[in-house]
């Protein structure tokens, strides 16, 4: 039976992505200390080592193709909304273009989380060069180096860096960690993990900003533990997902879609279930609800062989 732990995974940690957007709190504190180094941890499990020019080649129709894509289309939806409700369309249809070409934290709203994919793919082309290059034992050194780097950079007064490049100090680690120590992770003990995870996510919350996680605005977390935590919940819910049968169709389905869930479900949520509705449970249920109808019809085109060209550059 194939085994689907890692697609379930990744459907499990999609939706707590967007449970984080959506409820806040408490909730979306406890999600935020580790959502996103997860998904920089298991990325790193799943890389394989490639000649650098054929990995660019890859990692561009996968990651830059899509982003471009979603821009576009996001681009198009704001000034669609930009001319039917504002007056100084010429300067916020400008201010739109300017902050799309810039990227990373100077994008929020319905693009709030485009950040992760430059993000993501520049680490995982530098990491691949490096991987390729260097000596493991310089590799280990060169990754703490950089650990200790986006600490303290973090804690410093820094601008904002177009596509949130700076974040790839603290991104390129968790690849690495991913990649090295992936059957480590694996094999750490569960009650441990949680443990360690529960007191992270406590002591997190009393935290000052600065020492909160938000790898978008180049929080990092408290020293260390936030590293150590992530590992953690990434064996937590790498467990979780080996528990759940191979045969669970929802968690299978997003964990396929997740990049398509991860571009849409903020203009789901933003644009069309906030103005109306107050109550955050039930625009988690209707977000999750139109997420998942539309994954259901991309596997269905897949299966299908419909429209394969297109069904690649939405997810």
């Amino acid at each position: 039976m194939k085994d689907n732990s890692i697609t379930i995974a990744k459907g499990i940690g999609i939706t707590l992505v967007v449970i984080a957007h959506i409820m806040e709190g408490y909730i979306g504190s406890a999600i935020f200390t580790f959502h996103m180094p997860f998904f920089f941890i298991l990325s790193g499990m799943l890389y394989k080592p490639e000649e650098d020019i054929s990995f660019i080649r890859k990692k561009t129709k996968r990651l830059l193709f899509p982003y471009l894509f979603y821009s576009a289309i996001f681009i198009i939806l704001g000034i669609q909304d930009i001319l039917t409700t504002d007056k100084n369309t010429y300067f916020l249809i400008k201010e739109l273009l300017i902050k799309n070409l810039l990227g990373g934290p100077y994008i929020g709203g319905w693009q709030s989380v485009f950040w992760f994919i430059s993000v993501l793919y520049l680490s995982l082309v530098i990491y691949n060069f490096i991987s390729n290059k260097l000596r493991n034992i310089t590799i280990f050194n060169l990754m703490l180096f950089m650990i200790i780097s986006a600490y303290i950079y973090s804690l410093l007064p820094h601008p904002k860096i177009p596509f949130d490049i700076d974040a790839c100090l603290f991104a390129i680690p968790l690849i690495y960690i991913g990649d090295k120590y992936r059957e480590n992770i694996k094999s750490l003990n569960f009650n441990m993990c949680l443990l360690i995870l529960t007191s992270y996510i406590l002591v997190n919350y009393f935290m000052p900003k600065n020492l909160q996680m938000d790898m978008k605005y180049i929080h990092f977390g408290i020293p260390f533990f936030s590293i150590i935590s992530s590992v953690c919940a990434t064996n937590i819910i790498i467990n979780i997902s080996k528990k759940i049968t191979s045969k669970d169709y929802f968690f299978i389905m997003l964990g396929e879609c997740s990049m398509m869930v991860m571009y849409i479900h903020q203009y789901i949520r933003l644009y069309i279930f906030v103005p109306i509705i107050s109550e955050k449970w039930i625009i988690l249920i209707l977000t999750m609800s139109i997420c998942s109808l539309l994954c259901l019809v991309h596997r269905w085109m897949y299966t299908r062989n419909i429209g394969m060209s297109f069904l690649k550059l939405v997810n």
